[in-house]
Formats: structure tokens, sequence, C-alpha cells
């Protein structure tokens, strides 16, 4: 028999509810641990009811990150159906009734009734999609790529805390690296530290000699106005730097912390190289101008298959920069933001991507062209913001064509695409 499951999954347990397409409840809840002994025995429940093979079994669950994932992939190897929903969808239809009830066991009765109602309604079967396995190496990607923004970012802010710290007691120590956090500054401050912090137990030739370590080739005089820069900066910081030792201790710990993240990044950058080899779509978004190679990875890991779009007003939903709506009656609001109901990763690579796409270089040449001149003409009606907005909405029409042709990227202007449309209607008629 055809058996539907609502899923409420929990860090350590799950609710279900299993009913029939008629909408009867066969069983109205059950709570089994996240555990192999829990989730074997709602399969066995499952083959009990439904019989095998599970080809008539579907099971709702709310994509809920790391909790919904390997209870899904447990049901998808014992062959059941199952449709990851966006819990936004699933919380609209929880006020159908006029009781509020908000529990698990009443959410995982929601999730069931949720498909048995939509089979009546189209607008929401579109958007419940059964899930399929993705790609090994886009999975793989995937966690790669968001590992890396996360350690990025968490690199980001202990470098921020290491400039605070040195802005204490070298107020001037940006004049000698703009880049407190590059090889060589790393360098030096670690000698610096581990002289006890005594810039005068330091011989030039010894500096010279650390900085060296970075592998940076750097002539005589580089190195002699280096030196020169030091001397003045810790001139000052003995007249106007603070005189309190522990900014020296939590400058080292910022060293260590800095010195770790980097080689870990380095570490994910190789990985993410060596897999992307064996993805065909990064080279084709590679042809797109301004895409390099961690905006092509980005997009294509955070996409994943571009069938399970149908239109690239689907994409562009997907990455949440469709402009939201807001009518009531004679009312229609003029100024409205985009969604931003997607994936963060992929909104960032596209504003990265759209803010590459605009630019126009000293020689006078634009990234693309097309695109530049999209953006010049928005931006006489429209914000800066708002025109960057329509420019990330137009690539995403960009990119939805070169995955879903399969073909690199042709630039053509306005103008070509009229021709080439006229052309096409001829020949048609």
């Amino acid at each position: 028999m055809a058996l539907i499951i609502g899923a409420d999954i929990g860090k350590l347990f799950t609710y279900y509810s299993f009913v029939d397409l008629s909408g009867e409840i066969i069983v109205k809840s059950m709570v089994k641990a996240n555990d192999s002994r829990g989730l074997n025995c709602v399969q066995a429940k499952i083959n009990e009811i439904a019989g095998s093979p599970n080809d008539q079994v579907i099971i709702i669950m709310e994509s809920t990150g790391c909790f919904s994932g390997r209870i899904r992939d447990f049901f998808l190897s014992h062959q059941n159906k199952v449709m990851e929903i966006n819990p936004l969808i699933s919380h609209s239809i929880r006020n159908v009734t006029i009781r509020k009830v908000k529990n698990d066991k009443a959410d995982a009765l929601a999730l069931a009734m949720l498909y048995v109602t939509s089979t009546s309604t189209h607008k929401i079967m579109e958007r419940l999609r059964f899930y399929h396995e993705e790609n090994q190496n886009i999975l793989n990607l995937r966690v790669l790529t968001r590992n890396l923004d996360k350690v990025t970012k968490a690199r980001s802010i202990i470098k921020l805390r290491l400039i605070s710290d040195l802005e204490q007691v070298l107020p001037y120590y940006s004049e000698i690296f703009k880049d407190c956090s590059c090889n060589m500054s790393l360098l030096f401050l670690e000698l610096l530290v581990d002289s006890d912090n005594d810039f005068t137990k330091l011989t030039k030739s010894r500096i010279i000699k650390t900085l060296k370590l970075s592998g940076a080739t750097r002539s005589k005089e580089y190195y002699d106005e280096l030196y020169k820069k030091m001397k003045k900066c810790f001139e000052e910081a003995r007249v106007i730097g603070r005189k309190v030792s522990s900014y020296y201790i939590t400058i080292r710990s910022g060293i260590t912390l800095l010195k770790a993240h980097n080689e870990e990044i380095k570490k994910l950058e190789q990985e993410i190289e060596k897999l992307a080899k064996e993805v065909k779509n990064i080279e084709l978004l590679k042809s797109i101008p301004g895409v390099g190679e961690k905006l092509a990875v980005s997009i294509a890991v955070e996409i994943g298959d571009i069938g399970k779009f149908n239109h690239a007003k689907e994409l562009v939903a997907f990455c949440g920069v469709d402009p939201s709506v807001r009518q009531s009656g004679q009312f229609t609001a003029s100024s409205t933001k985009i969604s931003k109901r997607g994936s963060p990763y992929l909104r960032k690579s596209l504003y990265l991507l759209a803010l590459a796409s605009v630019k126009k270089h000293k020689n006078g040449e634009c990234t693309n062209k097309v695109i530049h001149e999209y953006y010049e003409n928005k931006k006489k009606n429209k914000a800066k913001k708002v025109a960057l907005g329509a420019v990330m909405n137009k690539l995403v029409r960009v990119i939805y064509s070169v995955l879903k042709n399969q073909k690199p990227y042709i630039m053509i202007t306005p103008e070509e695409q009229k021709t080439i449309y006229k052309s096409m209607l001829g020949k048609a008629a």
C-alpha cells in the first residue's frame, strides 16, 4: 500500500507519523532514537505496513542541516523515496486550524498531511520534489568549500584581534607591514616575542635572516628600508605605546592561531583543487568572464545538479536574488528587497561575481562588456546596490544557460541577440 510518513527530526530523537494517500492516519505518532537500533525499528515498521519493495513509501522531512542528512541517507539506502523540504513551506500549513498546537507530534503529522493535501494543489506539488543522491565529488566539494569559508572567516576575526593588540603596544606597526598576517610579519613578531619583546636585543642581520625564511625574494635595499621603519616604530612605541606585557601574550596567541589557520586553509585549497578536476561544470563556469577557479567551484557545488531546476526563475529563487513582492488591494510597494531565502554561500559568490563583472580596468577595458553596459543602464534610474542586485539576477540566468546547455559562455550583445532571434523566426516561418 502507498504510505506517507512525516518525520520531525531532532538531535537525538525523531517523531514519525504514518498516513495513507487519502489522509487516514495509520500511526499517529511514533518516536525513535536516531541511532542504528531506532532507525532499523522504523524501517521494520515500514516493511510491515507497506510490504516490500518500498516503491510506494514516501518520507517527508524538513531540511534541518546536520541532523537530517544522515537520517535521509539511511532511508534512501533502504530504497525509500524521500522529500526534503524547506521549513518555510512546512511552517505555512501549521495555521490551517484555529487551535494553536506546536509540538513534535503535531509537526510530524503536519509534514505527512502536507503531501496528502498538496496532491490536489499543483502549485505546492511543484515545490515538493523527491531527493536524488548527488555526485560524490559535488558533495565532498560542498563540505570542503563551506568549511573553507568558515575557517577563512575565523582567520579574519583573529587577524582583527591581532591588529587591535599591535595598535596598543606598537602604534605604527602597519607602516612596516600593511598586512600584519603575512608570513614575513608573523616571522618577525615571533622573533620579537621570543626576545622578551625587546627590539634592542635583535641585530639587523638576525632580523633580515628571519624575514628571508618567508621565501619572498627581496632586494638588499628593501630590507634596509624595512629595518629603518622598524627602528622608527619602536622609538615611537617607547613613548606612546602601552606598557602592558599581557598584550604580547595575546599577540603570541594570535600568531599561533593565524599560522594554524593558514596551514588549514592551504590543505583545504589543495584538496578542493584535486577534486575540482573531476567536475565538468567547473570548467564551463570558468568560461564566464569574472569567474575564477574559486568562484567556479563554489557556484558549481552549491547549485549541484542543474537538472532539478526546470527554469532559470527557479534557480534565481534558489539563490535568493529574486525580488520580494508586497501588494495588497490598491497598494503595491515601489521599493522591495531581494528575498534572501536561498543558499547564503551561493549568494555570496554571486555578489563577488557581480562586483567583478561590472568592473572597469585602468586601461578602459571591462571584465564583461555586456554586463557592464547593463549595470550602467540600470544605474540611471536605480541605486547602485539595486543595480548590482539586478546584475546578480542576470548572472544567474547566464549560469543557468551555460550549465543547462553544457556549452561554454559566448559573449553576445543585446543587438546581436535580437538579430539571431529574428533569423530564427524567419527560419521557423
